[in-house]
Formats: structure tokens, C-alpha cells, sequence
């Protein structure tokens, strides 16, 4: 639970106000607001921070584990809570982003790619910690799948996700090439010859040779 505490003061951090307290409907439509007019790279970094928070609270332990454990079942209900108030601000960054595919560049696309990703495998671990506004955080499962597969499938993605995987091969074809064409410059003294035949590449080098110290 300290560890989590960690992670829900450094959200809180990067998105301003403290994560727990956002539960009136003016609270979320100043948000909105304030969304609204970050830029993309300010957008990544809260909901990147929101979903390394989320993943944190799918690791809680099972509540049937808590062998009527009052401390823990109250921190569980204080996770539950925050899980509410978090999966509502994801929401609204996932609306925003939502909002900007057309003008997201192919880096960001990836990032939040792997953010919704990494959301989505936490979706059953989490099911069981709350059993309050369940429409509404299927709501928000939904979009999320919904803005990750748009950018999966957008052609804009695919074509430059293609360039990419080419140009890592390329990448590694010109590596091997330039390892295999490198010249091995000759100095004087006497060559040291190797046995291996694994260092036969290296019998013709000359290493020079050190005065005497004496």
C-alpha cells in the first residue's frame, strides 16, 4: 500500500490537484477544460501516469485473501475508491485524445497505443474492486479498446509502422555489412597468431611492440 501511495502523490503531481478529491460534476468539467487545452506530449505523460497508477492498484491482493482483516479491507475500499476517480480521468483523456487522431504523429500513436494496451490487461484484476458505476466503467473499457484499435488500424499508423520495421532491417543488414567490409589496419612489430579458428580474421594483426621498462 506505501508503494501505491507513492504512485497516487506522484499522479496527483503531474496532473495537479490531488486524485481522490475529483468527484463533483464542476470538478470534471474544468477538467475537461484544462484537458482540452493541454498539449499532446502534456496529455501522454498524465494518462501514461494514470495508467502506471491503475496498473499499480491491479496488484492488490485478493479481498478473499484478507482473512476479515479490517485494516486491509479498508484500504482496499480507499483503492476502490481511488479506482473510481482514476478510470473517470482516463476517461477523459482517452475522450481527448479521441478527439485529436487525426493529428497525432506516428511516436505519440505508438505511446498511447502501449498505454491502452498495458490499461486493458489490467481490466480483470480490476473488475472485482469496485462494484459501484459499473456502465460507466464499461463505458470507459469500451472506448479505450475503441481509440486503440482506430489507431491499430488507421492506415496513416500501418504505413509508418511498416517504414519503421523495414528500416530496422535495413539497419541491421548495413551493421552486418559494414562488421564484415571492416579493414583491419597493420602495425609494426610482431603479429600474434591464435589458435582458435574462431579469431583466424585477426592472425595477420600486428600489435606494436612496448618499449622495455627497464
Amino acid at each position: 500500500y506505501a508503494l501505491y501511495l507513492e504512485n497516487l502523490l506522484s499522479t496527483s503531481r503531474i496532473l495537479g490537484f490531488f486524485l481522490c478529491s475529483t468527484s463533483s460534476s464542476v470538478d470534471k468539467d474544468t477538467e475537461e477544460d484544462k484537458v482540452s487545452s493541454l498539449i499532446n506530449t502534456e496529455l501522454l505523460k498524465e494518462i501514461n501516469s494514470l495508467g502506471n497508477l491503475i496498473e499499480q492498484m491491479a496488484k492488490k491482493p485478493d479481498s478473499l485473501n484478507s482473512n476479515g482483516n479490517v485494516l486491509v479491507d479498508a484500504v482496499l475500499g480507499l483503492v476502490g475508491e481511488d479506482y473510481l476517480s482514476s478510470i473517470n480521468e482516463v476517461s477523459i483523456r482517452v475522450s481527448e485524445f479521441k478527439e485529436r487522431l487525426d493529428c497525432l504523429g506516428f511516436v505519440d500513436s505508438v505511446e498511447l497505443v502501449c498505454v491502452l494496451r498495458s490499461l486493458e490487461e489490467c481490466k480483470e484484476r480490476l473488475s472485482t474492486l469496485s462494484q459501484r458505476k459499473k456502465v460507466m466503467i464499461e463505458s470507459v473499457w469500451g472506448s479505450i479498446n475503441e481509440v486503440k484499435d482506430q489507431i491499430g488500424n488507421s492506415k496513416a499508423y500501418k504505413e509508418d509502422e511498416g517504414r519503421l520495421l523495414m528500416m530496422g532491417r535495413r539497419n541491421k543488414v548495413s551493421e552486418s555489412a559494414r562488421f564484415g567490409e571492416r579493414v583491419v589496419m597493420k602495425h609494426s612489430g610482431n603479429p600474434v597468431k591464435f589458435s582458435s579458428g574462431r579469431f583466424l580474421s585477426f592472425n595477420d594483426v600486428s600489435f606494436p611492440a612496448c618499449a622495455s621498462m627497464e
